[in-house]
């Protein structure tokens, strides 16, 4: 090989190697702030915990009769040992502290009973019915109440749960007859009867 193919070869590896090595060079860049008054925050949507409809105490029960003007108030402590019958509804009535903030939050107030536990007959034949009233608060559909958003931060809602054991108790079972005796001595566990505040958009 001629000096001059030498020089060539030799030339050309020698910019390989430069070129080899090019990923420890920057190419020109630049960057710049995108300005002030760039800070986000995030809404939020919250439920506090339910006090009495006066905001202050303990949320109330009483106790109603189908057909009857009389009505019995209970305390919470003595719920375990008022026996219902056919008929009754237990009235509970709160002061629920709602929390809906954002442009763009659509939510939906509503009543959970589906974690409710007890004896099977009992259970299937409770009904819940839900009603709420307060500001940024309308009725949407049975038992289902649209929330605003943006509200002027907290708002107390008042709401009412009508848990009731119908004059009619219809069997559990498959058959769809009703039994008078049914449901007698029977229990419920409330505690897991849920308010529920959803984002619906």
């Amino acid at each position: 090989m001629n000096k001059l193919i030498k020089g060539a070869v030799a030339g050309a590896a020698g910019i390989a190697l430069l070129l080899g090595g090019a990923g420890t060079f920057a190419l020109w860049n630049d960057s710049a702030a995108i300005g002030s008054g760039s800070t986000i925050n995030s809404g939020s949507l919250k439920l506090g915990t339910p006090t009495g409809p006066d905001g202050t105490g303990s949320p109330t029960w009483t106790l109603k009769h189908a057909g009857s003007s009389e009505t019995t108030t209970i305390a919470s402590s003595d719920l375990a040992s008022t026996l219902i019958v056919p008929g009754d509804t237990l009235e509970y009535v709160a002061a629920v502290p709602i929390t809906a903030l954002g442009k763009n939050l659509s939510a939906e107030l509503s009543i959970n009973s589906s974690d409710v536990t007890g004896s099977t007959f009992l259970k299937s034949a409770l009904q819940y019915s839900l009603s709420a009233s307060g500001t940024g608060v309308t009725k949407k559909s049975t038992n289902v109440y649209q929330v605003s958003n943006n509200l002027d931060g907290t708002q107390s809602v008042t709401v009412t749960v009508d848990i009731a054991l119908p004059s009619e108790v219809g069997n559990a079972g498959t058959d769809g007859s009703y039994h008078g005796q049914d449901g007698q001595g029977e229990t419920v566990n409330l505690n897991a009867l849920k308010l529920t505040l959803t984002q619906t958009s």
